[in-house]
C-alpha cells in the first residue's frame, strides 16, 4: 500500500487531484484509515491512474474517462475519440485563422512601417445611469449637490471631457 503522497508521486499527479478523483468516484483509494482518514492506494491502481492521465491528455473529460473505465464498448470509445478529433480540428482551424491575422499585420507593418489605423472601430459606450434616489422625509439636497452627484456619476452630463 502507498500513502496518497507516494501514490501521487508515482502517478505524477498532485495529492489534490487524487482527492478530487476520490470525491467524484473516478479513482477510490484501496483503503481509508477509519481513525485518521488517510487514503492508501495499491500498486494495481497505478495502471488505472495512468489510463486516466492518458485519457485526460487526449482531451477527454473526467466524465468520459469514468465511462471508459466503467467499461464501454470499443464502438463507444471510437465515437468519443472521433468527437474529440472534431473538437481539436475546430480549435486548430481557429488558431490557424488567428495566426493568419497576426502574419497579415506583421506583413503590413513590414511594408508600411506602422500599424493600420483604418481597421480600428471606436464605439461610444453610454454612461451608466445613476441609481434611483430614495425618497426621504425631508430633502436636504440643493441644486449644487445634485450637480456634483450627477457630474461624478456621469461625467458627460456635466460637460467634462477628457
Amino acid at each position: 500500500m502507498f500513502s496518497i503522497g507516494e501514490f501521487a508521486r508515482l502517478g505524477t499527479v498532485s495529492v489534490r487531484t487524487l482527492r478530487h478523483y476520490d470525491e467524484i468516484g473516478l479513482l477510490r483509494p484501496a483503503k481509508v484509515d477509519p481513525q485518521s482518514g488517510y487514503r492508501y492506494y495499491s500498486a494495481s491502481q497505478l495502471g488505472q491512474l495512468n489510463r486516466i492521465v492518458a485519457l485526460k491528455e487526449l482531451g477527454l473529460s473526467l466524465i468520459q474517462a469514468k465511462q471508459l473505465l466503467a467499461g464501454i464498448t470499443p464502438e463507444e470509445l471510437r465515437g468519443m475519440l472521433i468527437l474529440r478529433r472534431a473538437q481539436l480540428e475546430l480549435e486548430l482551424a481557429a488558431r490557424e485563422n488567428q495566426l493568419l491575422e497576426v502574419e497579415a499585420r506583421l506583413g503590413y507593418i513590414a511594408q508600411e512601417g506602422t500599424m493600420p489605423a483604418d481597421d480600428i472601430t471606436v464605439k461610444k459606450i453610454p454612461a451608466p445611469s445613476p441609481p434611483p434616489r430614495r425618497p426621504t422625509a425631508r430633502s436636504t439636497s440643493s441644486p449644487s449637490s445634485t450637480a456634483f452627484v450627477s457630474s461624478s456619476i456621469c461625467p458627460e452630463s456635466s460637460g467634462w471631457r477628457r
